[in-house]
């Protein structure tokens, strides 16, 4: 590069860089002078919005009256909204009857979990009516009874009732192995001066009948029975009933016991109302369940404390 063109070139970027400047500045003063009147202009936008809003606005005033209204409305409404009336189950039960186990617990226990579903339970005592249950179709007790009407109260009422056996005034629940583990057939059974019988409903596929699995349950019905008939000797009159509780029982029963002891089984089943095995029935009349010496004897000398004395079983009555 000759001397000559080096001078042009260092003078171009002085010139570069004084024009750089100059624009700059002047670009900086232009910005500077914009701000100063948009903020001027803000402060006046403000203050005329400001005023406006501090006098009366009618559309302002109707929305305010509106939302005022509504609140009030909305007020009424939910304090006019009755509260659902809760439904209504009642356990009949007899107090006068000595074999029949205590409700109360059981009772209590229901009333508190349905109360959450606004459902009162109440327990009944229907001692001396028996004539008038009959009638209406109850066949024992305890049992879960829902009077007509209370079944459309909620969804749960209804499916309830369409679970249940539907009786005069209502519908009916069997409480046995629900709230208790035994109940009266409001029949006169079939004792006899002397001599209990004893009808174990049982199936040949209950593990809590047979002994079919090792360790579980600790004790069967069937491994229990042999002292208790030995207890009782001749003033006990025992028999075996297999009934049908899950698929392939029917061959099974008819193979051990006949078809004429299975076919009188599940007709007494039904009469019954036995749901469970194993279940016992004594004198025809009352129904309970247990796996234990313990338990059998002493829910047979609950039912027949004369036969229990006589036998001289002693144990504490169940």
């Amino acid at each position: 590069m000759t001397e000559e063109h080096h001078h042009e070139h260092e003078y171009a970027r002085h010139l570069k860089e004084k024009v750089d400047k100059t624009t700059f500045f002047a670009a900086l003063g232009a910005v500077a002078i914009l701000v100063i009147i948009l903020f001027a202009y803000s402060f006046v936008q403000f203050d005329s919005v400001n005023k406006k809003l501090s006098q009366p606005n009618p559309v302002l005033e109707q929305l305010t009256a509106m939302q005022q209204r509504v609140a009030v409305l909305e007020t009424r409404s939910v304090a006019a909204t009755p509260t659902p009336e809760p439904a209504r189950l009642v356990v009949y039960y007899d107090s006068s009857c000595e074999f029949c186990s205590d409700v109360s617990q059981a009772v209590d226990y229901l009333s508190q979990q349905l109360g959450t579903q606004n459902v009162v339970v109440e327990k009944e005592d229907v001692a001396g009516r028996v004539a008038e249950l009959k009638a209406a179709g109850i066949t024992s007790l305890p049992v879960l009874f829902m009077p007509s009407g209370e079944e459309s109260k909620s969804d749960q009422m209804t499916q309830l009732a369409q679970s249940m056996q539907a009786v005069s005034g209502g519908y009916i629940m069997d409480a046995y192995g629900v709230l208790s583990d035994s109940k009266e057939l409001l029949s006169d059974g079939c004792a006899s001066e002397g001599k209990v019988t004893l009808d174990e409903f049982y199936s040949e596929t209950c593990p809590y009948c047979l002994r079919l699995t090792a360790g579980t349950p600790p004790v069967t019905a069937n491994e229990s029975l042999p002292q208790v008939k030995e207890d009782f000797g001749a003033l006990l009159q025992f028999t075996e009933r297999c009934i049908e509780i899950h698929d392939g029982d029917e061959a099974l029963c008819v193979d051990k016991l006949g078809r004429d002891n299975y076919d009188e089984a599940m007709r007494l089943r039904d009469e019954y109302g036995v749901t469970a095995t194993p279940t016992f029935v004594v004198d025809c009349k009352y129904v309970f369940g247990g796996l234990t010496v313990e338990q059998i004897e002493g829910k047979i000398c609950s039912a027949r404390p004369d036969v229990c004395a006589a036998a001289n079983v002693t144990v504490a009555v169940q």
